[in-house]
Protein backbone atom coordinates (compact mmCIF):
# COMPACT_ATOMS: atom_id res chain seq x y z
CA UNK A 1 0.00 0.00 0.00
CA UNK A 2 1.59 3.42 -0.91
CA UNK A 3 2.37 5.50 2.15
CA UNK A 4 0.18 8.57 2.77
CA UNK A 5 1.46 12.18 2.67
CA UNK A 6 1.95 12.14 6.60
CA UNK A 7 4.12 8.96 6.58
CA UNK A 8 6.16 10.86 3.86
CA UNK A 9 6.87 13.72 5.79
CA UNK A 10 7.16 11.51 9.01
CA UNK A 11 4.71 13.32 10.89
CA UNK A 12 1.40 12.36 12.96
CA UNK A 13 -1.77 13.25 11.64
CA UNK A 14 -2.23 15.77 13.80
CA UNK A 15 1.31 17.78 13.20
CA UNK A 16 0.55 21.78 13.31
CA UNK A 17 1.47 23.52 10.40
CA UNK A 18 4.80 24.69 11.95
CA UNK A 19 5.58 20.58 12.37
CA UNK A 20 5.14 19.90 8.81
CA UNK A 21 6.76 22.83 7.11
CA UNK A 22 10.10 22.08 9.68
CA UNK A 23 9.82 18.13 8.51
CA UNK A 24 10.08 18.87 4.90
CA UNK A 25 12.84 21.30 4.84
CA UNK A 26 14.83 18.66 6.72
CA UNK A 27 13.74 16.22 4.10
CA UNK A 28 13.80 18.29 1.25
CA UNK A 29 17.13 19.13 2.66
CA UNK A 30 18.44 15.45 3.12
CA UNK A 31 17.00 13.84 -0.21
CA UNK A 32 17.45 17.00 -2.94
CA UNK A 33 19.22 15.76 -6.12
CA UNK A 34 22.12 17.97 -5.86
CA UNK A 35 23.01 17.03 -2.47
CA UNK A 36 21.95 12.85 -2.33
CA UNK A 37 23.11 10.96 -5.13
CA UNK A 38 21.11 8.39 -4.41
CA UNK A 39 19.10 7.40 -8.28
CA UNK A 40 16.04 7.60 -6.79
CA UNK A 41 16.67 10.81 -4.71
CA UNK A 42 14.95 12.92 -7.56
CA UNK A 43 11.72 10.55 -7.01
CA UNK A 44 12.27 10.90 -3.76
CA UNK A 45 12.39 14.59 -3.61
CA UNK A 46 9.43 15.00 -5.50
CA UNK A 47 7.10 13.13 -3.36
CA UNK A 48 8.42 15.17 -0.62
CA UNK A 49 7.00 18.28 -2.94
CA UNK A 50 3.89 16.62 -3.37
CA UNK A 51 3.10 15.88 0.12
CA UNK A 52 4.43 19.15 1.44
CA UNK A 53 1.88 21.14 -1.34
CA UNK A 54 -1.32 19.37 -0.17
CA UNK A 55 -0.37 19.32 3.53
CA UNK A 56 0.67 22.82 3.80
CA UNK A 57 -2.41 24.16 2.40
CA UNK A 58 -5.80 24.24 5.05
CA UNK A 59 -7.88 23.46 2.39
CA UNK A 60 -6.13 20.61 0.06
CA UNK A 61 -5.42 18.95 3.92
CA UNK A 62 -8.81 18.88 4.75
CA UNK A 63 -9.99 17.09 1.55
CA UNK A 64 -7.01 14.88 1.34
CA UNK A 65 -7.80 13.81 5.26
CA UNK A 66 -11.61 12.81 4.32
CA UNK A 67 -10.19 10.93 1.42
CA UNK A 68 -7.92 8.94 3.60
CA UNK A 69 -10.55 7.96 5.78
CA UNK A 70 -12.44 7.18 2.50
CA UNK A 71 -9.40 4.94 1.57
CA UNK A 72 -9.28 3.05 4.56
CA UNK A 73 -13.07 2.34 5.46
CA UNK A 74 -13.04 1.24 1.96
CA UNK A 75 -9.47 -0.87 2.66
CA UNK A 76 -10.94 -2.10 5.70
CA UNK A 77 -14.37 -3.66 3.48
CA UNK A 78 -12.05 -5.24 0.64
CA UNK A 79 -10.23 -6.83 3.57
CA UNK A 80 -12.87 -8.12 5.10
CA UNK A 81 -14.73 -9.80 2.09
CA UNK A 82 -11.66 -11.59 0.94
CA UNK A 83 -11.20 -12.79 4.38
CA UNK A 84 -15.00 -13.98 4.08
CA UNK A 85 -14.12 -17.47 4.15
CA UNK A 86 -11.57 -17.45 6.45
CA UNK A 87 -13.61 -15.33 9.08
CA UNK A 88 -16.74 -16.60 10.32
CA UNK A 89 -18.23 -12.86 11.11
CA UNK A 90 -16.80 -10.76 8.58
CA UNK A 91 -16.52 -6.60 9.29
CA UNK A 92 -19.64 -4.90 7.98
CA UNK A 93 -19.90 -2.50 5.25
CA UNK A 94 -19.14 1.11 6.00
CA UNK A 95 -21.66 3.23 6.84
CA UNK A 96 -21.43 6.80 5.27
CA UNK A 97 -24.29 9.16 5.92
CA UNK A 98 -24.07 13.37 6.43
CA UNK A 99 -21.95 14.65 9.15
CA UNK A 100 -24.31 17.29 9.99
CA UNK A 101 -27.89 15.68 9.92
CA UNK A 102 -26.98 11.91 9.67
CA UNK A 103 -28.88 10.59 6.67
CA UNK A 104 -28.19 8.54 4.24
CA UNK A 105 -29.62 9.32 1.06
CA UNK A 106 -28.36 9.81 -2.67
CA UNK A 107 -27.38 13.32 -2.56
CA UNK A 108 -24.72 12.77 0.00
CA UNK A 109 -20.69 13.84 -1.13
CA UNK A 110 -17.81 14.25 0.14
CA UNK A 111 -17.29 18.29 -0.60
CA UNK A 112 -14.62 21.07 0.21
CA UNK A 113 -15.80 24.32 1.01
CA UNK A 114 -12.99 27.44 0.85
CA UNK A 115 -13.09 29.96 2.98
CA UNK A 116 -11.19 33.40 3.61
CA UNK A 117 -10.38 35.54 6.41
CA UNK A 118 -8.04 38.57 5.90
CA UNK A 119 -6.11 41.19 8.30
CA UNK A 120 -4.69 44.09 6.13
CA UNK A 121 -1.97 42.30 4.92
CA UNK A 122 -2.86 39.01 6.17
CA UNK A 123 -4.83 36.82 4.06
CA UNK A 124 -5.79 33.18 5.47
CA UNK A 125 -6.96 30.74 3.26
CA UNK A 126 -8.70 27.46 5.12
CA UNK A 127 -10.97 25.01 4.48
CA UNK A 128 -14.09 22.61 5.53
CA UNK A 129 -14.25 19.03 4.41
CA UNK A 130 -16.87 16.51 5.14
CA UNK A 131 -19.75 14.72 3.98
CA UNK A 132 -22.58 16.05 3.45
CA UNK A 133 -26.12 15.55 2.15
CA UNK A 134 -27.72 18.58 -0.57
CA UNK A 135 -29.54 20.14 2.77
CA UNK A 136 -26.80 20.37 5.18
CA UNK A 137 -24.48 21.26 1.69
CA UNK A 138 -26.24 24.38 1.39
CA UNK A 139 -25.93 25.45 5.04
CA UNK A 140 -22.44 24.46 4.91
CA UNK A 141 -22.06 26.86 1.74
CA UNK A 142 -23.69 29.66 3.58
CA UNK A 143 -21.70 29.35 6.78
CA UNK A 144 -18.30 29.91 4.85
CA UNK A 145 -19.67 31.96 2.13
CA UNK A 146 -20.81 34.66 4.48
CA UNK A 147 -17.89 34.12 6.66
CA UNK A 148 -15.56 34.96 3.47
CA UNK A 149 -18.01 38.01 2.53
CA UNK A 150 -17.61 39.60 5.59
CA UNK A 151 -13.94 39.07 6.40
CA UNK A 152 -12.11 38.40 3.20
CA UNK A 153 -11.54 40.98 1.86
CA UNK A 154 -9.83 43.24 3.59
CA UNK A 155 -6.65 41.81 2.96
CA UNK A 156 -4.17 43.17 0.49
CA UNK A 157 -2.95 42.32 -2.09
CA UNK A 158 -4.81 38.49 -1.92
CA UNK A 159 -8.09 38.73 0.03
CA UNK A 160 -10.41 40.03 -2.93
CA UNK A 161 -8.41 37.31 -5.52
CA UNK A 162 -8.87 34.52 -2.99
CA UNK A 163 -12.09 35.17 -1.58
CA UNK A 164 -13.49 35.61 -5.30
CA UNK A 165 -12.36 32.28 -5.50
CA UNK A 166 -13.79 31.14 -2.60
CA UNK A 167 -17.35 32.66 -3.38
CA UNK A 168 -17.16 30.87 -6.71
CA UNK A 169 -16.48 27.28 -5.17
CA UNK A 170 -18.83 27.59 -2.67
CA UNK A 171 -21.50 28.74 -5.16
CA UNK A 172 -21.23 25.34 -8.00
CA UNK A 173 -21.54 23.22 -4.17
CA UNK A 174 -17.95 23.34 -3.22
CA UNK A 175 -15.10 21.15 -4.40
CA UNK A 176 -16.40 17.42 -4.88
CA UNK A 177 -13.87 14.55 -5.57
CA UNK A 178 -15.50 12.62 -8.28
CA UNK A 179 -13.72 9.06 -7.86
CA UNK A 180 -14.08 9.30 -3.85
CA UNK A 181 -17.98 10.21 -4.45
CA UNK A 182 -18.37 7.33 -6.73
CA UNK A 183 -17.07 5.31 -4.08
CA UNK A 184 -19.05 6.28 -1.93
CA UNK A 185 -22.41 5.85 -3.58
CA UNK A 186 -21.58 2.68 -4.84
CA UNK A 187 -21.20 1.24 -0.96
CA UNK A 188 -24.36 3.72 0.01
CA UNK A 189 -26.22 1.77 -3.11
CA UNK A 190 -24.78 -1.75 -1.89
CA UNK A 191 -26.37 -1.23 1.53
CA UNK A 192 -29.80 0.28 0.24
CA UNK A 193 -30.14 -2.71 -2.15
CA UNK A 194 -29.60 -5.04 0.95
CA UNK A 195 -32.26 -3.19 3.00
CA UNK A 196 -34.66 -3.88 -0.15
CA UNK A 197 -34.91 0.05 -1.40
CA UNK A 198 -34.06 -0.69 -5.02
CA UNK A 199 -35.03 2.75 -5.95
CA UNK A 200 -32.76 4.35 -3.64
CA UNK A 201 -30.32 2.02 -4.61
CA UNK A 202 -30.57 2.32 -8.58
CA UNK A 203 -30.01 6.67 -8.05
CA UNK A 204 -27.32 5.81 -6.22
CA UNK A 205 -25.50 3.14 -8.37
CA UNK A 206 -26.30 5.67 -11.21
CA UNK A 207 -24.90 8.56 -9.65
CA UNK A 208 -21.81 6.52 -8.74
CA UNK A 209 -21.32 5.50 -12.22
CA UNK A 210 -21.81 8.89 -13.83
CA UNK A 211 -19.29 10.40 -11.57
CA UNK A 212 -16.69 7.70 -12.30
CA UNK A 213 -17.49 4.75 -14.90
CA UNK A 214 -16.94 0.98 -13.49
CA UNK A 215 -17.76 -1.66 -15.98
CA UNK A 216 -18.32 -4.28 -13.09
CA UNK A 217 -21.23 -2.41 -11.89
CA UNK A 218 -22.58 -1.43 -15.01
CA UNK A 219 -24.71 -4.62 -15.49
CA UNK A 220 -26.28 -4.49 -11.93
CA UNK A 221 -27.43 -0.97 -13.34
CA UNK A 222 -29.07 -2.65 -16.23
CA UNK A 223 -31.06 -5.06 -14.08
CA UNK A 224 -31.82 -2.31 -11.76
CA UNK A 225 -33.24 -0.64 -14.51
CA UNK A 226 -35.23 -3.20 -15.84
CA UNK A 227 -37.02 -3.11 -12.93
CA UNK A 228 -39.23 0.34 -14.35
CA UNK A 229 -38.12 2.05 -11.65
CA UNK A 230 -39.37 5.70 -10.98
CA UNK A 231 -37.03 8.92 -11.96
CA UNK A 232 -35.35 10.51 -9.47
CA UNK A 233 -37.44 13.82 -8.24
CA UNK A 234 -35.85 17.12 -8.63
CA UNK A 235 -33.62 18.13 -5.91
CA UNK A 236 -34.29 21.69 -4.76
CA UNK A 237 -31.19 21.55 -2.17
CA UNK A 238 -28.65 20.74 -4.85
CA UNK A 239 -28.66 24.55 -6.56
CA UNK A 240 -29.63 25.88 -3.07
CA UNK A 241 -25.88 26.24 -1.91
CA UNK A 242 -25.44 28.56 -4.89
CA UNK A 243 -27.94 30.88 -3.43
CA UNK A 244 -25.78 32.37 -0.26
CA UNK A 245 -22.69 33.07 -2.93
CA UNK A 246 -24.95 34.81 -5.47
CA UNK A 247 -26.47 37.07 -2.58
CA UNK A 248 -23.11 38.27 -1.32
CA UNK A 249 -22.11 38.96 -4.71
CA UNK A 250 -25.33 40.97 -5.15
CA UNK A 251 -24.87 43.01 -1.88
CA UNK A 252 -20.87 43.54 -2.64
CA UNK A 253 -21.37 44.44 -6.42
CA UNK A 254 -24.10 46.91 -5.06
CA UNK A 255 -21.19 48.19 -2.50
CA UNK A 256 -18.90 48.89 -4.92
CA UNK A 257 -21.65 50.65 -7.23
CA UNK A 258 -22.30 52.99 -4.43
CA UNK A 259 -18.95 53.82 -3.54
CA UNK A 260 -17.80 54.22 -6.93
CA UNK A 261 -20.73 56.45 -7.48
CA UNK A 262 -20.64 58.54 -4.43
CA UNK A 263 -19.25 62.23 -4.11
CA UNK A 264 -16.12 62.68 -1.51
CA UNK A 265 -17.22 63.10 1.99
CA UNK A 266 -16.83 66.81 2.05
CA UNK A 267 -17.68 67.53 -1.47
CA UNK A 268 -21.41 67.03 -1.73
CA UNK A 269 -21.58 68.65 1.68
CA UNK A 270 -19.43 72.20 1.52
CA UNK A 271 -17.57 74.07 -1.10
CA UNK A 272 -13.81 73.90 -0.59
CA UNK A 273 -12.23 77.55 -0.32
CA UNK A 274 -11.82 79.36 -2.66
CA UNK A 275 -9.58 82.51 -1.64
CA UNK A 276 -8.29 83.90 1.45
CA UNK A 277 -10.77 86.30 2.25
CA UNK A 278 -13.66 83.58 1.44
CA UNK A 279 -14.85 80.72 4.34
CA UNK A 280 -15.81 77.59 3.79
CA UNK A 281 -19.68 77.15 4.35
CA UNK A 282 -21.42 73.98 4.96
CA UNK A 283 -25.14 73.84 3.50
CA UNK A 284 -26.08 72.04 7.07
CA UNK A 285 -24.71 75.42 8.77
CA UNK A 286 -26.04 78.30 6.17
CA UNK A 287 -26.05 81.37 8.16
CA UNK A 288 -24.89 80.15 11.59
CA UNK A 289 -21.57 81.41 12.87
CA UNK A 290 -19.26 78.48 13.56
CA UNK A 291 -15.79 79.46 15.24
CA UNK A 292 -13.92 76.43 14.54
CA UNK A 293 -15.38 76.16 10.89
CA UNK A 294 -13.87 79.98 10.72
CA UNK A 295 -10.60 78.99 12.08
CA UNK A 296 -10.15 75.80 10.08
CA UNK A 297 -11.10 77.79 6.77
CA UNK A 298 -8.15 80.34 8.40
CA UNK A 299 -5.77 77.23 8.12
CA UNK A 300 -6.68 75.78 5.17
CA UNK A 301 -6.28 79.22 3.61
CA UNK A 302 -2.52 79.50 4.95
CA UNK A 303 -1.90 75.85 3.50
CA UNK A 304 -3.49 76.69 0.58
CA UNK A 305 -1.08 79.91 0.40
CA UNK A 306 2.05 78.49 1.22
CA UNK A 307 1.52 75.85 -1.51
CA UNK A 308 1.16 78.55 -3.81
CA UNK A 309 4.29 80.60 -2.96
CA UNK A 310 6.50 77.02 -2.71
CA UNK A 311 5.27 75.47 -6.30
CA UNK A 312 7.22 77.25 -9.30
CA UNK A 313 6.45 77.78 -12.55
CA UNK A 314 7.18 75.73 -15.36
CA UNK A 315 5.47 76.94 -17.89
CA UNK A 316 2.58 78.45 -19.84
CA UNK A 317 -0.20 77.17 -22.07
CA UNK A 318 -2.70 78.71 -24.04
CA UNK A 319 -6.13 77.60 -23.76
CA UNK A 320 -8.93 80.20 -26.31
CA UNK A 321 -7.72 83.10 -25.18
CA UNK A 322 -6.92 82.37 -21.44
CA UNK A 323 -2.95 81.70 -20.53
CA UNK A 324 -2.71 79.06 -17.99
CA UNK A 325 0.78 79.03 -16.02
CA UNK A 326 1.79 75.56 -15.10
CA UNK A 327 3.17 74.94 -11.55
CA UNK A 328 4.71 71.98 -10.28
CA UNK A 329 4.49 70.66 -6.85
CA UNK A 330 7.64 70.30 -5.99
CA UNK A 331 8.38 68.77 -2.66
CA UNK A 332 11.74 69.77 -2.13
CA UNK A 333 10.39 73.60 -2.03
CA UNK A 334 8.59 72.66 1.01
CA UNK A 335 9.10 72.86 4.63
CA UNK A 336 6.88 69.48 6.37
CA UNK A 337 7.95 70.98 9.62
CA UNK A 338 6.20 73.81 8.80
CA UNK A 339 3.05 71.86 7.53
CA UNK A 340 2.72 69.95 10.15
CA UNK A 341 2.20 73.33 12.52
CA UNK A 342 -0.84 73.68 10.81
CA UNK A 343 -2.25 70.12 10.70
CA UNK A 344 -1.77 70.10 14.45
CA UNK A 345 -3.89 72.91 14.83
CA UNK A 346 -6.74 71.38 12.81
CA UNK A 347 -6.48 68.42 14.31
CA UNK A 348 -6.87 69.95 17.81
CA UNK A 349 -9.86 71.60 16.41
CA UNK A 350 -11.49 68.18 15.03
CA UNK A 351 -10.95 66.48 18.78
CA UNK A 352 -13.16 69.56 20.35
CA UNK A 353 -15.42 70.31 17.33
CA UNK A 354 -18.49 68.55 15.76
CA UNK A 355 -17.43 67.32 11.98
CA UNK A 356 -20.88 66.24 10.33
CA UNK A 357 -19.81 66.85 7.00
CA UNK A 358 -16.48 65.66 7.20
CA UNK A 359 -14.39 69.35 6.18
CA UNK A 360 -12.38 69.22 9.47
CA UNK A 361 -11.33 65.77 9.46
CA UNK A 362 -10.36 66.10 5.53
CA UNK A 363 -8.73 69.55 6.24
CA UNK A 364 -5.91 68.07 8.55
CA UNK A 365 -5.65 64.67 6.42
CA UNK A 366 -5.19 66.89 3.47
CA UNK A 367 -2.27 68.86 5.45
CA UNK A 368 -0.80 66.02 6.99
CA UNK A 369 -0.58 64.27 3.94
CA UNK A 370 1.11 66.99 2.62
CA UNK A 371 3.67 67.01 4.77
CA UNK A 372 4.57 63.38 5.63
CA UNK A 373 4.93 63.16 1.37
CA UNK A 374 7.60 65.73 1.99
CA UNK A 375 9.18 64.09 4.17
CA UNK A 376 9.21 60.75 2.30
CA UNK A 377 10.02 62.08 -1.48
CA UNK A 378 13.12 63.95 0.06
CA UNK A 379 14.33 61.01 2.49
CA UNK A 380 14.78 59.34 -0.50
CA UNK A 381 16.39 61.82 -2.36
CA UNK A 382 19.02 62.24 0.03
CA UNK A 383 19.39 58.75 1.63
CA UNK A 384 17.84 59.26 4.67
CA UNK A 385 15.47 57.12 6.57
CA UNK A 386 11.62 56.63 5.90
CA UNK A 387 10.24 53.99 8.20
CA UNK A 388 9.14 56.77 10.79
CA UNK A 389 7.09 59.29 8.03
CA UNK A 390 5.97 55.66 6.25
CA UNK A 391 4.38 54.27 9.90
CA UNK A 392 3.03 57.72 10.49
CA UNK A 393 0.97 57.96 6.74
CA UNK A 394 -0.51 53.86 7.74
CA UNK A 395 -1.13 55.74 11.42
CA UNK A 396 -3.10 58.33 10.00
CA UNK A 397 -5.64 56.38 8.28
CA UNK A 398 -6.17 54.63 11.89
CA UNK A 399 -7.75 57.31 13.79
CA UNK A 400 -11.13 57.00 14.44
CA UNK A 401 -12.16 60.08 12.83
CA UNK A 402 -10.07 60.05 10.07
CA UNK A 403 -10.91 56.36 9.08
CA UNK A 404 -14.71 57.60 9.35
CA UNK A 405 -13.99 60.22 6.35
CA UNK A 406 -12.06 58.00 4.68
CA UNK A 407 -14.95 55.57 4.55
CA UNK A 408 -17.37 57.94 2.82
CA UNK A 409 -14.54 59.63 0.48
CA UNK A 410 -13.19 58.96 -2.70
CA UNK A 411 -10.12 58.72 -1.42
CA UNK A 412 -10.16 55.42 0.63
CA UNK A 413 -8.64 53.42 -2.16
CA UNK A 414 -5.87 55.47 -2.86
CA UNK A 415 -4.89 55.83 0.16
CA UNK A 416 -4.54 51.78 0.57
CA UNK A 417 -2.76 51.99 -2.26
CA UNK A 418 -0.49 54.11 -0.78
CA UNK A 419 -0.14 52.04 2.51
CA UNK A 420 0.43 49.12 0.31
CA UNK A 421 3.16 50.66 -1.51
CA UNK A 422 5.18 52.18 1.32
CA UNK A 423 5.23 48.78 3.06
CA UNK A 424 6.82 47.24 0.30
CA UNK A 425 9.38 49.78 -0.54
CA UNK A 426 10.12 50.28 2.76
CA UNK A 427 10.86 46.70 3.15
CA UNK A 428 13.20 46.78 0.20
CA UNK A 429 14.59 50.39 0.91
CA UNK A 430 18.22 51.29 2.76
CA UNK A 431 19.15 54.51 3.69
CA UNK A 432 22.65 55.82 2.66
CA UNK A 433 24.32 58.38 0.37
CA UNK A 434 22.46 60.98 -1.17
CA UNK A 435 20.85 60.47 -4.90
CA UNK A 436 23.19 63.69 -6.16
CA UNK A 437 26.43 61.57 -4.33
CA UNK A 438 25.48 58.43 -5.58
CA UNK A 439 24.92 59.72 -9.02
CA UNK A 440 28.24 61.14 -8.92
CA UNK A 441 30.21 58.45 -7.76
CA UNK A 442 28.25 56.22 -10.39
CA UNK A 443 29.35 58.55 -13.12
CA UNK A 444 33.24 58.24 -12.00
CA UNK A 445 32.93 54.69 -11.80
CA UNK A 446 31.23 54.58 -15.52
CA UNK A 447 34.24 56.43 -16.30
CA UNK A 448 36.75 54.00 -14.76
CA UNK A 449 35.17 51.51 -16.55
CA UNK A 450 34.98 53.21 -19.67
CA UNK A 451 39.18 53.73 -19.63
CA UNK A 452 39.89 50.35 -18.43
CA UNK A 453 37.09 48.86 -21.32
CA UNK A 454 39.68 51.65 -23.83
CA UNK A 455 42.76 49.57 -22.20
CA UNK A 456 41.63 46.16 -22.71
CA UNK A 457 40.52 46.47 -26.47
CA UNK A 458 44.69 47.92 -26.79
CA UNK A 459 45.80 44.75 -24.85
CA UNK A 460 43.93 42.93 -27.07
CA UNK A 461 44.42 44.52 -30.29
CA UNK A 462 48.12 44.32 -29.72
CA UNK A 463 48.05 40.68 -28.09
CA UNK A 464 49.64 41.30 -24.61
CA UNK A 465 47.62 38.68 -23.11
CA UNK A 466 49.67 39.20 -19.67
CA UNK A 467 48.48 42.42 -19.51
CA UNK A 468 44.89 41.73 -20.35
CA UNK A 469 44.21 38.98 -17.77
CA UNK A 470 45.47 41.17 -15.15
CA UNK A 471 43.39 43.33 -15.78
CA UNK A 472 40.04 41.38 -16.16
CA UNK A 473 39.00 40.87 -12.76
CA UNK A 474 39.94 44.83 -11.94
CA UNK A 475 37.68 45.69 -14.88
CA UNK A 476 35.07 42.60 -13.90
CA UNK A 477 34.10 44.03 -10.38
CA UNK A 478 34.61 47.91 -11.24
CA UNK A 479 32.06 46.71 -13.51
CA UNK A 480 29.93 44.95 -11.15
CA UNK A 481 30.16 47.93 -8.60
CA UNK A 482 29.20 50.40 -11.52
CA UNK A 483 25.72 48.38 -12.29
CA UNK A 484 24.54 47.97 -8.68
CA UNK A 485 24.91 51.87 -8.40
CA UNK A 486 22.79 52.05 -11.95
CA UNK A 487 20.54 49.46 -9.84
CA UNK A 488 19.98 51.35 -7.01
CA UNK A 489 19.73 54.74 -8.71
CA UNK A 490 16.98 53.40 -11.07
CA UNK A 491 15.19 52.12 -7.62
CA UNK A 492 15.44 55.51 -6.33
CA UNK A 493 13.75 57.19 -9.01
CA UNK A 494 11.10 54.60 -9.86
CA UNK A 495 10.49 54.71 -6.14
CA UNK A 496 10.02 58.27 -6.19
CA UNK A 497 8.10 58.59 -9.08
CA UNK A 498 5.54 55.68 -7.85
CA UNK A 499 5.52 57.29 -4.24
CA UNK A 500 5.09 60.91 -6.04
CA UNK A 501 1.85 60.15 -7.72
CA UNK A 502 0.43 58.08 -4.98
CA UNK A 503 0.72 60.60 -2.19
CA UNK A 504 -0.55 63.18 -4.89
CA UNK A 505 -3.87 60.81 -5.52
CA UNK A 506 -4.49 61.08 -2.18
CA UNK A 507 -4.19 64.92 -2.10
CA UNK A 508 -7.38 66.76 -2.53
CA UNK A 509 -6.80 69.69 -5.03
CA UNK A 510 -9.45 71.78 -3.68
CA UNK A 511 -7.97 71.85 -0.35
CA UNK A 512 -4.22 72.13 -0.89
CA UNK A 513 -4.51 73.85 -4.41
CA UNK A 514 -7.41 76.39 -3.98
CA UNK A 515 -5.60 78.76 -5.08
CA UNK A 516 -4.99 77.60 -8.61
CA UNK A 517 -8.06 77.82 -11.19
CA UNK A 518 -6.91 74.66 -13.01
CA UNK A 519 -5.05 71.51 -11.13
CA UNK A 520 -3.77 68.21 -12.24
CA UNK A 521 -1.61 66.60 -10.26
CA UNK A 522 -2.04 63.15 -11.81
CA UNK A 523 -1.15 64.22 -15.84
CA UNK A 524 1.90 61.78 -16.29
CA UNK A 525 0.31 58.79 -13.93
CA UNK A 526 -0.84 56.21 -17.11
CA UNK A 527 3.29 56.94 -17.91
CA UNK A 528 4.17 55.86 -14.09
CA UNK A 529 1.60 53.41 -13.56
CA UNK A 530 3.17 51.52 -16.34
CA UNK A 531 6.83 51.44 -15.31
CA UNK A 532 7.20 47.75 -13.41
CA UNK A 533 7.42 47.53 -9.21
CA UNK A 534 11.31 48.13 -8.74
CA UNK A 535 13.30 46.09 -6.70
CA UNK A 536 16.40 47.30 -4.73
CA UNK A 537 19.55 45.50 -5.68
CA UNK A 538 21.19 43.76 -2.61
Amino acid sequence: MALTYYEVLGVNETASAKEIKEAYRRLIFEHHPDRNKDPNAQNRAASINEAYNTLSDASKRALYNEKLKLQRNTSQQNTAQESGQRSAEPRPVPDYKCDRCGCRDTSIRMTLFHSVVSMIFVTNRSGKAGIWCSRCRAFESAKYTFLSGLFGWWGFPWGPIYTIGALFNNARGGEQPKRENATILSILAYRKYQEGNFKEAYWALKESLRLYPNNELSPLLEHMKSMQLVEKPFDFWGIAAAAPAVIVSIVLAGLIYKTANAPSGYEARYTPPVSSASAVVSPSSAGKEDPSRKRVNALVNQLADIVERRSPVTGTIHRGNKIIRQHVLDRSKFDAGELNGIANLIYAELKVSPDPDGFIASSFFNAKMLALSIDVINAIENGGPIDVSANGVIRLGKDEQIARWLDSSQFRDKYQDLCGKLFRYQKQYTPGKSFQAMEAEWSDLDRQCKVMQSQLDEFKMIGDQDAFNGMVDVYNKAARRTNNHAHQLHFRATVQKKLDLAFNRCLDVNIIMSKFSEVDLTSHATEIDSIPDPKQAR
